[in-house]
C-alpha cells in the first residue's frame, strides 16, 4: 500500500453493532440504530466544518478500536452506515465503487478504549 494524502480523518467514541446483533434485532430496531449511525457520522462532519465534496477515487480506512479482548470478526463489521453518513453530510458525492475504489477494514482489541477512526485518502485517478 502506497501512501497516500489524507483528505479527511474523524473518530467517534463508539463503535457501530455488529452484523451478528443486526441479524437477530426486529427491522424497527435495526432501522433505529441504522439512522443513528448515519446522523452520529452526519454530525460529527459538520462539527468539524467539511465544506469540500470529494469525488474519488479515495480508500476510505475503517479502524475499529475495542476497550477489551474479546474475539471478533472483521467481516461482521461492515461501515454502510457510516459511508452512507459520509455521502449524506455531503463529505463523499456518492459510495459507489468509481468514487470509494478501495475500503480497508482495520480492527485493534485490547485498546482500552472504543473507537471508530475513518479516514479518506486521495487516490491517483486511472
Amino acid at each position: 500500500m502506497t501512501n497516500t494524502r489524507v483528505l479527511f480523518r474523524l473518530e467517534l467514541d463508539d463503535v457501530h453493532p455488529s452484523l451478528n446483533k443486526w441479524a437477530i434485532a426486529n427491522r424497527f430496531a435495526a432501522n433505529k440504530e441504522k439512522q443513528v449511525w448515519k446522523e452520529m457520522v452526519y454530525w460529527a462532519c459538520k462539527e468539524k466544518g467539511i465544506k469540500a465534496t470529494i469525488r474519488g477515487p479515495v480508500r476510505v480506512e475503517i479502524h475499529y478500536k475495542f476497550k477489551d479482548k474479546r474475539r471478533r470478526d472483521c467481516d461482521n463489521y461492515t461501515p454502510k452506515f457510516i459511508l452512507d453518513g459520509l455521502v449524506e453530510a455531503g463529505v463523499l458525492v456518492d459510495d459507489s465503487c468509481d468514487i470509494v475504489t478501495e475500503l480497508l477494514i482495520k480492527m485493534s482489541i485490547g485498546t482500552g478504549e472504543t473507537k471508530t477512526i475513518i479516514s479518506l485518502h486521495e487516490l491517483d485517478r486511472m
